[in-house]
């Protein structure tokens, strides 16, 4: 006689450690796939962001927008002076400042500014990191740094839109740049 009893159970068995190591994988997979894609759709909405603050940003270069609050850069008020806003009276203009973070004490360090659908600047800190002041919406933290150089002050001004979120694996950012110049020269 002979029994077949005992083979059929070790190889039940390994079917079914089989098809569990096949499900795990399968599952990871997925969740990782989810991950990734969702990071994807954070990132894409990231950039899109920044490039929408840039834009903002120069609506207010051609429109001589305000500047808020006064008096945080010196007289400055908008980015040509004598605005037509009656929200920021005074003739200080941006151009005239130096924005650096590597300047010497007498100009300003790189400024930390928000922009609405106007292209009204308000102020929110200067330093390093976006200043706390500025609060995330939908998960996603916007901020508009404008700085330049010795050489480029009254020409021109470097914007760097920078975007944050955090997910499952940390904080990142999107970092986008446009070159602004002087359009009363």
């Amino acid at each position: 006689m002979h029994n077949e009893s005992g083979q059929t159970l070790v190889e039940l068995i390994v079917v079914i450690a089989v098809g569990i190591i096949i499900a795990v994988s399968l599952t990871f997979a997925a969740v990782s796939t989810i991950r990734n894609n969702q990071f994807a759709k954070s990132s894409i909405q990231a950039t899109k962001l920044a490039q929408e603050a840039l834009e903002q940003v120069k609506i207010g270069r051609d429109r001589n927008a305000c500047i808020l609050p006064i008096n945080t850069l010196g007289s400055v008020n908008s980015w040509n002076g004598n605005s037509t806003d009656g929200r920021c009276p005074g003739s200080g203009k941006i151009w005239d400042y130096q924005l650096n973070s590597d300047c010497p004490p007498t100009c300003f360090n790189s400024w930390f500014f928000t922009v609405d659908s106007d292209g009204v600047i308000n102020v929110k800190g200067n330093g390093s990191g976006i200043p706390p002041t500025i609060q995330p919406v939908n998960g996603f933290t916007t901020a508009i740094m404008l700085t330049d150089t010795t050489s480029s002050v009254g020409n021109e001004k470097t914007a760097t839109a920078i975007v944050k979120w955090s997910d499952f694996s940390g904080t990142h950012q999107s970092t986008l740049k446009t070159i602004l110049r002087n359009q009363t020269l």
